[in-house]
């Protein structure tokens, strides 16, 4: 049959239609072809994010608490938690994995980081098990987030798409250690030395980041006997039980559970506690008499003595010494020596608020306050409540003695040396002291 010419017409047509429908299609396979590449190339990257994050997490995890018990990068007093060192092992194992610069840490964010030390990225954060972002005492989760980089595309630029951010995410958990209680704290590394006095404490156990020492007529002893004694250093005197020696230093325990400086809100100059009342005062010398304090907060700002005699008591209070003046009182800084209380000429009867917002605090200095303590007096002194001077030196010389009822006592460290010369811990509520945290591993 001849064809005509309508119909080559129609077929040429057609013919070209084809050709359009098949450049069409290799457009669009060359579109998918492009786009698993990339995303391969994306899919690939994201896994190389993913292990730094792993083993940044556990890196940081696995320094927070060295075996050397001292932090390499951490400001003094460079105890554990050595969340710098951990920062920085973390900052570390990402570079090496994942080519993580610091500009990259410093462009990061996260907005379900934990606690972070201030000026640091929120992309290296630490916890326990409350997940909150308060400064945990004893983390045991370290989270890491790799900033995120983006990955140039090559053919999704045909597409619109110019990078794909890829970014990742990871948790390392340390198996908590094992509770113990510090009815008696010693902060100072240094030595703490008993002389011919005696320190019993009941119902809590006892540390000293430094060594304790004793005449041979002093002792140290910690009851009953599920409680102990432990020292960073030695204990060359009479220890019972016998010192666990060479332990590691511990934090301060109260450091995030106590907030200072308190609320001074209410209170105003004063000279005289004795009639007065709660306020803020100068240093001064208490009469040789009573001087009976009525419940509230006593701020001083320099050193409270006594005269022979003198008794000083009250229920329902908290001495606080602190740095400044009456009229503006001010946070110690470091090494400075602030308000202070000396007992040494007569007797103290002190019993802590039982609410409010100083509960169970009897005494509290700053927590840079080097100003002494000495609450002996010269017959039979007693407070009730917890004591808490971690840079003080705690004085108990002479002949008598004082009894401390619901401490614990954290202070910097211990100088007796009288034959009879005596402080006691009764019923003595502990600082919780953990072990050490140990065992990384992930949980996210």
């Amino acid at each position: 049959m001849l064809r005509t010419p309508a119909r080559r017409r129609a077929q040429r047509d057609e013919q070209g239609l084809i050709a359009v429908m098949v450049a069409l299609c290799a457009v669009i396979l060359l579109l998918i072809v492009g786009v698993v590449v990339d995303l391969g190339l994306a899919r690939d990257t994201r896994r190389q994010s993913q292990g730094a994050a792993d083993a940044s997490s556990l890196a940081g995890a696995n320094v927070l608490y060295p075996i050397s018990g001292t932090c390499t990068s951490d400001p003094a007093p460079k105890v554990p938690p050595c969340f710098m060192d951990a920062i920085s092992a973390a900052k570390s194992y990402a570079d090496v994995n994942f080519k993580v610069k610091p500009a990259d840490w410093a462009a990061c964010a996260d907005t379900g980081h934990f606690y972070y030390p201030p000026g640091e990225s929120p992309c290296i954060s630490f916890t326990d098990n409350t997940l909150s972002a308060t400064k945990p005492l004893q983390p045991t989760k370290v989270r890491v987030v790799v900033p995120v980089h983006d990955v140039t595309t090559g053919f999704g630029t045909l597409a619109g798409v110019n990078s794909i951010p890829v970014s990742s995410q990871a948790r390392a958990t340390l198996q908590p250690g094992t509770a113990r209680s510090c009815g008696l704290c010693l902060l100072d590394p240094n030595t703490s030395s008993l002389g011919n006095g005696d320190v019993t404490v009941n119902g809590g156990s006892v540390h000293s980041n430094g060594t304790i020492d004793s005449g041979p007529n002093g002792h140290l002893t910690a009851s009953p006997a599920t409680n102990t004694i432990s020292v960073v250093g030695t204990c060359p005197g009479n220890c019972y039980p016998a010192a666990q020696t060479g332990v590691q230093p511990i934090a301060d325990p109260y450091e995030a559970i106590l907030t200072l400086p308190p609320s001074l809100v209410g209170l105003t100059p004063k000279t005289t506690p004795c009639t007065q009342g709660p306020g803020i005062y100068p240093a001064l010398e208490l009469p040789n008499s009573n001087c009976t304090l009525s419940p509230g907060l006593y701020v001083l700002t320099g050193a409270w003595t006594m005269k022979n005699d003198t008794l000083l008591q009250g229920a329902g209070v908290t001495l606080y010494g602190t740095c400044g003046t009456t009229s503006a009182p001010t946070v110690c800084t470091t090494g400075q020596s602030g308000g202070l209380l000396d007992t040494k000429n007569g007797n103290s009867q002190l019993v802590a608020p039982t609410s409010g917002p100083n509960l169970g605090y009897a005494i509290i200095y700053d927590r840079q306050n080097v100003g002494g303590l000495n609450i002996q007096g010269n017959g039979d002194s007693f407070v009730t409540g917890i004591i808490y001077a971690p840079k003080a030196l705690l004085e108990f010389p002479g002949n008598s003695s004082v009894t401390v009822t619901n401490g614990p006592i954290i202070v910097g460290s211990l100088f007796g040396n009288g034959n009879t010369g005596q402080i006691n811990l009764v019923s003595s509520v502990g600082a919780a002291l953990p072990s050490p945290p140990k065992g990384a591993s992930l949980d996210q």
